[in-house]
């Protein structure tokens, strides 16, 4: 099979926006990196997905609770070095960089939900100086509101100096985290420019869509990528200034290989939908459906197990919720991966983990046509329908060569004192 390039898509991308929004570029620099995000993914996917992260963020941001700013002051000291890791997907990276942090003098207990507090409360900044109201036009309007945005960008400015100062005062040294590619993202990573306070970015495994929103630009001073192919291909596309700021040091995977428990289940992925038009949600869903059928006529006695995406939100995705509730996981993935023989879905960090963990697994590419950064068995859903499978134990035709992908965690401690 075929695939698109990804990478291609993404200069052709890039230089379809910078042609497009020049004069916008040029007269609000501040204010165009700020709906970047947003603007990638209408010229990338369309107008729906434009809309739906609109109205997500803005309905977060609108519910946000007054108890996380007290859990702030709660934790300011001005007599302590602080440093904000907050990469949840990675919990295991996560607590050995505190643990490592914290040998240095570094405090790093976490305040409240950590990154999503000051997140929120840029967002906060954001709608009330009207960006969402205006966004919700922009960019489909011929003329765009130039008062706005001329007023716009002086408020960011001085948006970025005031969070400077508020983030010196709770005395950060570094800042670990997985997001500077969205509107509060990028700010935020303004702000600790400004501030002089170091900022690591881990990036997503894979390149999952179009415009690489996941992974480029980076606005932090560093990007962990984690697979040396995919940091090739990613350096292709990047800047002078981005390629500089590309590192990687393996696969730091969240699951915990100390979980062994008897494996009972077969595990089978919901698909992200939230990026598709609704004529390919529902072609999609269809097709899930088909494969949850094939995989349950089988005789033997196994457990299927359904985790679906966590931020996916779309009709098909609560249709599953709903129909395979009995199905439908409700523990962690480190719990599902341990007890789970075998693991299909679409281009997803958990067929990553698996084969990290040497579960066997398969990638459906009907739901995902992007490579993942593992040599994983790929099938079109009709190809691998057509392999008339009659059994689990038929599925033991598959045979892998697991690559090693450790992560160096040395290397990145060696690397993270010198940032501090």
């Amino acid at each position: 099979m075929k695939d698109y390039n990804i990478y291609a898509d993404y200069l052709i991308l890039d230089d379809k926006i910078n042609t497009k929004y020049s004069s916008f570029i040029n007269e609000f620099p501040l204010s165009f990196k700020t709906i970047e995000w947003y603007i990638r993914m209408y010229e990338s996917v369309g107008t729906h997905e434009m809309e739906r992260y609109f109205y997500k963020r803005k309905s977060l941001f609108n519910n946000f609770s007054f108890y996380f700013i007290r859990e702030i002051f709660r934790f300011y000291n001005k007599n302590k070095n602080r440093a904000l890791v907050s990469i949840p997907r990675l919990n295991h990276i996560e607590s050995d960089t505190r643990e490592f942090l914290t040998t240095k003098g570094i405090l790093c207990k976490e305040f409240g939900k950590g990154y999503n507090i000051i997140d929120s409360l840029i967002g906060n900044d954001l709608s009330k100086i009207g960006l969402y109201k205006n966004l919700k036009n922009f960019p489909f309007q011929k003329k765009i509101d130039k008062t706005f945005w001329f007023g716009f960008e002086k408020l960011l400015k001085n948006l970025i100096i005031y969070y400077s100062s508020f983030i010196k005062k709770l005395n950060f040294k570094i800042v670990i985290t997985q997001d500077f590619h969205s509107d509060t993202g990028f700010i935020f990573s303004k702000v600790l420019k400004l501030a002089k306070i170091p900022s690591i970015e881990f990036a997503h495994c894979w390149t999952q869509d179009r415009h690489l929103n996941t992974l480029l630009p980076i606005n932090g001073d560093y990007s962990l990528i984690w697979d040396k192919n995919l940091l090739k291909k990613i350096s292709n596309v990047c800047n002078t200034n981005d390629k500089q700021k590309l590192i990687n040091f393996g696969y730091p995977n969240l699951f915990n290989n100390n979980l062994i428990i008897k494996k009972k289940h077969f595990l089978l992925l919901f698909p992200g939908l939230q990026a598709r038009t609704t004529t390919k949600r529902k072609i999609l869903y269809n097709k899930w459906v088909e494969l949850f059928q094939y995989i349950n006529s089988f005789k033997e006695s196994f457990e299927i197990v359904i985790r679906c995406h966590p931020g996916d939100s779309s009709f098909e995705c609560n249709e599953v919720r709903n129909i395979y509730k009995n199905y439908i996981s409700n523990n962690t993935l480190n719990h599902d991966l341990s007890n789970s023989f075998f693991v299909i879905g679409g281009a997803s960090t958990v067929l990553v983990d698996s084969y990290k963990t040497k579960i066997p697994c398969i990638q459906i590419t009907d739901f995902d046509p992007e490579n993942l950064i593992v040599p994983i068995k790929r099938y079109k859903l009709e190809e691998f329908f057509q392999l008339d499978l009659k059994s689990i134990n038929s599925f033991k035709f598959l045979t892998y060569k697991f690559n090693n992908m450790e992560f160096n965690v040395l290397k990145y401690f060696n690397f993270l004192q010198k940032q501090i």
